[in-house]
């Protein structure tokens, strides 16, 4: 379901400009691939609160055996 909601967003930001950002030397991140990643870190975060979540753009080592 995640991936679902995400994937609306990208799609509706397709043809549209981005805004682009550089992450580090080399590596670019998006408006909109931040705004995905918000999407889903939200939605697990709403069904497991107890969980750690390792993602891409928000990057923070879990720190629980429970982890995405």
């Amino acid at each position: 379901m995640a991936a679902l909601h995400a994937g609306k967003l990208i799609r509706h930001a397709y043809d549209r400009p981005r805004v682009i950002h550089e992450k580090h030397l080399r590596e670019i991140v998006t408006d909109t691939d931040r705004a995905a990643e918000a999407q889903v870190l939200s939605i697990i975060r709403s069904r497991h609160p107890d969980h750690a979540i390792l993602a891409e753009e928000s990057a923070v080592a879990p720190a629980d055996d429970r982890s995405w």
